[in-house]
């Protein structure tokens, strides 16, 4: 699989559960200390989340991490 398209499956998928949670990007970027503008660019696949940051945000979407 090519790094793009994980990187847009991830992103897709942050969203989604953000949403369910209902919570909007400038919220969940607080919780987890990170700017909305990276959350924003997550969620479009434009950006990489270190793997720590990954886990941050599963723990706050309240989600496994290969969710």
């Amino acid at each position: 699989m090519a790094h793009k398209a994980l990187e847009e499956i991830i992103g897709r998928n942050i969203a989604r559960y953000r949403e369910v949670a209902g919570l909007t990007q400038a919220t969940l970027a607080e919780k987890i200390g990170i700017s909305t503008a990276f959350v924003s660019r997550v969620e479009r696949g434009q950006k990489k989340m270190k793997v720590e940051t990954l886990y941050a945000t599963a723990k706050v979407l309240n989600v496994s991490v290969d969710a």
